[in-house]
Formats: C-alpha cells, sequence, structure tokens
C-alpha cells in the first residue's frame, strides 16, 4: 500500500472541500437512514471531482497497489465504508465520513471492486452491465458462447447440421434479436423466424441451403434459447412466473375482473392489460373481382394466453417508465428542464450529460431499494404460486457501473 501524506495532498483540493462539507452537513441533518442514504448517492459527485487532484498527487498510481490502470477511471474509494459494512449486517456505515476527504482512497478498479462469482445471478448483472465491469460487456457474445458450449456437447445430428454450425460458428448477431427481444416476451417460434429472416436469408452462413433454412434455425434456437436463461438466469424465471400467473388470474378473475389485470407501479401509477379471446369472420367480397376480407371482433371472455403472452413485457415496460418518471423528477429537482427520452434511452444538453450519467443510476438503485415489484404483485393477487427466490446481485454496484444504459 502506498503511503500518502494527506496533509500535503490538502492544499491541491481546498478549493474543493468546501462542497464536501456541504454535503456532510446535510447528511447529519437527515432525519433517518433512507434519507441519509439517498443523500450521501446524490451528492457522490463531491468526492468524484476529487480524482484528478488524487491522480496527479500519486502520478496515476492506485493508492493501495501502486499501478496505473489502462483503459478504465480510477475509483474514489471510501477507506471506511459509506453505507454499510458487509461483515456487519446492522452496522450502517460509517455515514459521518461519506464526505471527509481524510477518508478517501485513490483505488483502482481491480482493487475496489467486488468480483462476481459466475455460478450466482451476478452473472446476468455482468452480462447486462449493472456491475462495475472495468470494459463493457456484450450480452449478446455471451448468449452465442453459451449456445456454442451447448451444441457442442451435443449428439451429432444426420444431417450435419450442428457440424456446419459449429464450423461457421455462432456469432452475436445470430442470436441478437431473440436476446434483445426477450424482455417482452418473444417465444421460439418468433426467434427461430428472426433467425431465418435477420441472418439465412441474408445469405450469413452459405453452408446452408435455402430448403434447409428451417431446420436449420430451428435447431439453433434449440440450444440459443436455453443458453438464454444460462445467461439471464432470474430474468427467466421472473418472466415464465409472470406468465404462468396472468394465465391462473385470468381463469379465476377473468370473467369477475372484465379481463383486466392491474398492478401499481413504483412510481404509484396504475398499469392495466386486457386482454380478450378473438373470433375470426371471413367476409366474400365483390370488390375487385372477388375478395375474402378476415375481421377480428373480440368476445367478452378473457384470453388467459394472451395475458400470459403479455404480462411479462407489459410489466417490464410499466417498470421502465416507473425508472422515468423518477429520473425526470430527480432532473427537474436538479434543475436539468431539457430531456429527450425514446423508451429506454435518455438524452439532455452535454453541460447535463455527466449529471444525468449519475442521476439514471441514482434512480434505479433507489427504485428497487425501496420497492419490490414482483413480490407486490404476488401479495395482489394470492392465486399466484410462490415468486421466484432473488438472486445474488449487490444492486448498488449500479451506481459505480461505466457502462449501465450504455
Amino acid at each position: 500500500m502506498r503511503f500518502i501524506d494527506q496533509e500535503e495532498l490538502k492544499p491541491a483540493i481546498q478549493d474543493l472541500i468546501s462542497g464536501l462539507e456541504q454535503a456532510a452537513a446535510l447528511v447529519a441533518q437527515a432525519q433517518n437512514e433512507n434519507d441519509r442514504r439517498d443523500l450521501i448517492v446524490k451528492h457522490r459527485s463531491k468526492w468524484v471531482v476529487l480524482r484528478d487532484k488524487f491522480e496527479a498527487f500519486s502520478y496515476g498510481k492506485c493508492w493501495y497497489v501502486e499501478c496505473k490502470t489502462s483503459g478504465a477511471d480510477n475509483d474514489i474509494d471510501h477507506f471506511r465504508p459509506k453505507l454499510g459494512v458487509k461483515e456487519e449486517p446492522t452496522h450502517p456505515g460509517y455515514y459521518w465520513l461519506a464526505f471527509d476527504w481524510r477518508n478517501l482512497r485513490l483505488s483502482c478498479q481491480r482493487a475496489n471492486r467486488p468480483r462476481t462469482n459466475p455460478e450466482t445471478d451476478e452473472v446476468g448483472g455482468k452480462a447486462t452491465n449493472l456491475t462495475a465491469n472495468a470494459v463493457m460487456e456484450d450480452i449478446y457474445k455471451r448468449v452465442a458462447e453459451a449456445a456454442t458450449r451447448r451444441m457442442q456437447a451435443a449428439a451429432p445430428d444426420e444431417a450435419g447440421l450442428i457440424a456446419r454450425w459449429l464450423k461457421h460458428g455462432i456469432s452475436r448477431s445470430v442470436v441478437k434479436r431473440a436476446v434483445m427481444t426477450t424482455p417482452y416476451g418473444v417465444t421460439k417460434r418468433s426467434a427461430v423466424r428472426y433467425v431465418i429472416d435477420d441472418y439465412l436469408r441474408k445469405d450469413e452462413a452459405p453452408c446452408f441451403t435455402k430448403a434447409e433454412h428451417y431446420a436449420a434455425a430451428n435447431l439453433l434456437m434449440t440450444f440459443a434459447w436455453p443458453a438464454i436463461g444460462d445467461v439471464v438466469v432470474k430474468s427467466r424465471e421472473a418472466m415464465d412466473w409472470l406468465s404462468t400467473s396472468a394465465k391462473l388470474i385470468s381463469k379465476r378473475f377473468g370473467y369477475e375482473r372484465e379481463g383486466v389485470i392491474s398492478w401499481v407501479t413504483p412510481s404509484g401509477f396504475l398499469a392495466s392489460q386486457a386482454y380478450f379471446v378473438t373470433e375470426e369472420h371471413r367476409i366474400n367480397t365483390r370488390i375487385h373481382g372477388t375478395t375474402k376480407i378476415k375481421v377480428l371482433t373480440e368476445s367478452e371472455d378473457s384470453s388467459d394466453s394472451r395475458h400470459a403472452s403479455g404480462l411479462a413485457p407489459n410489466f417490464v415496460h410499466s417498470m421502465d417508465a416507473s425508472h422515468l418518471h423518477f429520473t425526470a423528477a430527480a432532473a427537474s429537482a436538479a434543475g436539468i428542464t431539457s430531456l429527450a427520452m425514446i423508451h429506454d434511452d435518455y438524452g439532455t444538453h452535454a453541460a447535463d450529460a455527466e449529471h444525468l450519467f449519475h442521476l439514471i443510476r441514482e434512480q434505479f438503485v433507489q427504485m428497487y431499494d425501496r420497492h419490490d415489484p414482483i413480490k407486490d404483485f404476488a401479495e395482489a393477487y394470492p392465486i399466484c404460486p410462490p415468486p421466484p427466490t432473488k438472486g445474488t446481485l449487490d444492486l448498488s454496484e449500479v451506481l459505480r457501473s461505466d457502462y449501465f444504459f450504455s
């Protein structure tokens, strides 16, 4: 560990210490632990701005291991943890030192950030950049690699499709659309069609003839479909649970609730979905000769299958919307009034980009710290089976994730 005489460092950061002291005063006035935690997270920029000064003082070297890190920013570490002590679950953390400059250290990411355990759901969080990764993760590549491993372990097929896929290589592009649409309820059947339309018909894999396109795509998805679950374990469990629950609710309460399933989002808005059994009518006309028109009408009967396929994507969208609500409100409170939103993409003027960068992460963590949407849904509908257990992902890592929302 490198010895740093912090008193020698003090003149270089003197103009920044007042900001730290102001934030510390706000934390000291907090009425409860949640408010205190929110204030610490909200004002983290007060210690982040010290990084350049700390790096200049130690020639860019980590104070712990005396190394330079290329390609990744150093962290400002709290020597005494600010939000809790891992070994003592009841310890509130040294919150009174959160903005004490003498408790801050310059640390490389490898020394400061915990390693992930690939056997837990941290693998899913890591793949989607919810963890403090030194480099940006690529979930499509991870799924492609998992599908390749599954295919390598399989017995050869008579048509030689497996051998040809392995020789050609399973790339991120061939599984991308299936992975990307997983949160929105894509089915395996649709995923097979994506492989044909987006990849095989574009002659990206000339080792398969046109007549083999369906068989090749179907075989690939036999391995790629479960590979998605290998990477996003808990997400797949939650989606399956929502689908099963929707069927039960529709069967039990469909007529009574007029085909509607509702839930309250973390931001307090009511979300609901209504699906009904459709009836098909074919009409023969004399338009332009003989034209047949197909007309679909909805009956009064709740559709179990449509509820089942719709709940997971609708639920995910409502969580995205809540995060957007909280972020927009926090941005307004911070004086950021120019925002551009496209689904889950956020934008603002360059001058406010860094502030928004932190607000997005802070509001995401706060939302799921304070709310358990799956648990709330299960309690609203006791007919549902027990919800899936939570994984071990440390959500606070989102605060240190450079590539979250990238």
